[in-house]
């Protein structure tokens, strides 16, 4: 059985992940990681041993996104980390906007 998010869950990680990577003139913001976007979904199913302790925290989470990544410890700090940045860099119009290689390689 595939493990999902709620969508609270979804909507707490698009907002933690606008806060986390807000973009830059060269650089795209992670706002392509929304309530549906599939790329957490990718990012989960690559790791799996993230899912129970994300919900957890995300749990937590209520709607301050700032104030939140400030007051949660660095072990939490660096799960989000790792599954929103797994998420962004999984995101396809990310990947074309950075100009990672796409397809097989040879």
């Amino acid at each position: 059985m595939t493990q999902s998010l709620t969508i609270d869950e979804r909507t707490a990680v698009a907002a933690l992940a606008k806060i986390l990577l807000p973009g830059s003139n060269t650089q795209p913001s992670a706002a392509v990681i929304d309530s549906e976007a599939q790329a957490i979904d990718l990012a989960l199913g690559s790791r799996p041993d993230l899912f129970e302790s994300s919900c957890a925290l995300l749990e937590r989470f209520e709607g301050e996104a700032e104030h939140f990544l400030q007051d949660i410890p660095a072990r939490d700090f660096d799960l989000l980390s790792t599954l929103i940045c797994g998420a962004y860099l999984m995101d396809a119009s990310v990947k074309k906007a950075l100009g990672y290689m796409t397809g097989n390689r040879r």
